[in-house]
């Protein structure tokens, strides 16, 4: 499969300047791009740990966490929490899961499969067979999770990106038309699947059909020369474009936890995905423009103001088992 390598410049975080591959410098006027992402209040999720997926649907919104052996809905003022069992999970009776054996649930979105509105989560793929399956929750049926095996997709992608099994960190998924979006942290990879395809590659007996994929590695801006990986993502609106996250984690490699630096919010857009990408990205910051020192887990879109303002929320993971809410303006 083709891939590309899609490099993001900005002048305003940590460099005055930027080369892509073919060394051609980026134009003036996405060189002097203003965009900012500001939070404007913090929420701590008491008895959620280590959250990691975060999303809306009509009046609740739900979260799934890294190494929690329950799913949470609460209203989307974050409270009136209900916690519902994991099948694959139900062995595990205490707060957190501990680490060699969590499913690591690393990302979550609203999909339709069969019919159904469904909650679906993906592991991340990090360690096999512990970290390779897919949750779906049919929004009808919350008692009733599902997992299917997740190996033979992760798999295809490591040949296909050329990932090896330490690159493969699957942090965050995304739906925006026919189109499913897998965020790699390893190499900081995107992953564009049809949708349908992959849910019956998966769900349904093998068919020997794999589905339609196509692979880009991202190269983003780093934190005191900490290059940062992908963590979250959702689509912005109806739009054609995404919404993504990248957290700065001072470590060795993709998996381990480390000393967490920051977190860059930025527009992905998905018409452009070959030739410019990339709308817009920001370092996140309080509203005096000091770095928020959070790893920012997942977003999600909460709407458009009429001065074209975007807010959103974000999950946040301590790596202690803490997490928050972060409200958010996105402006330019």
């Amino acid at each position: 499969m083709k891939q590309l390598l899609l490099v993001f410049c900005f002048s305003s975080l940590l460099f005055s300047g930027c080369k892509s591959a073919n060394e051609k410098k980026a134009p003036e006027e996405k060189m002097s791009a203003k965009f900012t992402a500001i939070v404007q209040k913090e929420t701590v999720l008491d008895s959620i740990p280590s959250g990691s997926g975060l999303v809306f649907y009509g009046e609740h919104a739900f979260i799934i966490t890294d190494d929690s052996p329950y799913f949470f809905r609460l209203s989307r003022r974050f409270d009136q929490g209900q916690k519902f069992p994991i099948s694959n999970t139900t062995g595990f009776t205490d707060f957190r899961i501990p680490k060699a054996l969590k499913p690591d649930y690393e990302s979550a979105l609203i999909g339709e499969i069969a019919g159904k509105k469904c909650l679906v989560a993906f592991g991340s793929g990090s360690k096999s067979p512990e970290r390779d399956s897919l949750l779906v929750v049919a929004l009808d049926n919350l008692q009733n999770p599902k997992t299917y095996s997740l190996k033979p997709l992760y798999e295809l992608i490591k040949t296909t990106a050329k990932l090896t099994n330490a690159d493969m960190n699957v942090e965050a998924s995304a739906l925006a038309g026919e189109y499913l979006y897998l965020f790699n942290r390893g190499h900081n990879v995107l992953v564009q699947l049809n949708w349908r395809e992959t849910i019956a590659f998966i769900t349904e007996k093998p068919t020997g059909q794999n589905p339609q994929m196509k692979t880009y590695r991202l190269q983003l801006p780093n934190i005191q020369g900490v290059v940062p990986g992908l963590s979250g993502a959702c689509q912005l609106g109806n739009e054609n474009k995404l919404l993504f996250t990248a957290s700065v984690e001072n470590t060795q490699n993709w998996i381990a936890d480390g000393e967490i630096l920051g977190s860059f919010i930025g527009i992905l857009n998905l018409d452009k995905l070959e030739t410019e990408p990339v709308q817009a990205v920001a370092l996140l910051t309080d509203s005096k423009g000091k770095a928020v020192i959070e790893k920012v887990e997942s977003i999600e879109y909460a709407g458009t103001e009429t001065d074209g303002t975007i807010r959103a929320f974000a999950l946040t993971d301590d790596d202690k088992g803490g997490s928050k809410i972060l409200e958010i303006r996105l402006r330019f």
